[in-house]
């Protein structure tokens, strides 16, 4: 099993630190390995993110890829379509409030939801991270939710544990709505 996944949007929106924390999580998941790497702009907020995590249960020989199996847009304002990180099979979970559609991306699997609107409605604004973590795990079930969770406290609560709660609300939220999702498919 190897999966392949590109994160993309913007500075500032969390993009490096969810690619983080998955890869973190599947290094604990015995018999799995997992590289993370990022690339961003010059601009600290606003500029182009992306961050590639790759998950496999054999070495990963070459961590380098521009397609993936999945696709993560935290928005639709990237610089780069992501449409040209989708492979025919690819899964793109695209985060708007705004109605595009499938075809708009060339996508054949599409998850469409509004990240900051469920962020909003757990009261933790500043949690649409989470909330697209959550929906991916739920949806995907990449890897254990619970091992995803222990890690978000580990990478996010080591500094700031009044977050915790929070964080853990919004991708409890994503989870549900990501394997709801899936059941409605």
């Amino acid at each position: 099993m190897e999966k392949t996944i590109i994160m993309t949007g913007i500075g500032g929106q969390g993009v490096k630190l969810a690619g983080e924390i998955l890869c973190y999580a599947a290094c604990k998941v015995d018999g799995l390995q997992a590289t993370n790497y990022a690339l961003y702009g010059r601009a600290k907020r606003g500029g182009m993110s992306d961050c590639f995590v790759a998950i496999s249960d054999k070495t990963i020989t070459a961590p380098v890829f521009a397609k993936a199996d999945i696709v993560v847009a935290f928005t639709t304002e990237t610089p780069e379509n992501p449409a040209n990180k989708l492979r025919e099979d690819t899964i793109l979970f695209m985060n708007t409030p705004n109605d595009v559609k499938a075809e708009d991306y060339g996508a054949n699997k599409f998850v469409l939801f509004d990240g900051q609107g469920m962020a909003d409605e757990v009261q933790n604004p500043k949690g649409e991270n989470m909330v697209i973590l959550g929906i991916l795990v739920g949806y995907t079930n990449i890897l254990p939710e619970e091992l995803v969770l222990e890690t978000i406290f580990e990478k996010l609560g080591a500094r700031h544990p009044e977050f915790n709660e929070l964080n853990e609300k919004a991708y409890r939220y994503g989870l549900e709505k990501g394997k709801a999702m899936l059941a409605a498919e």
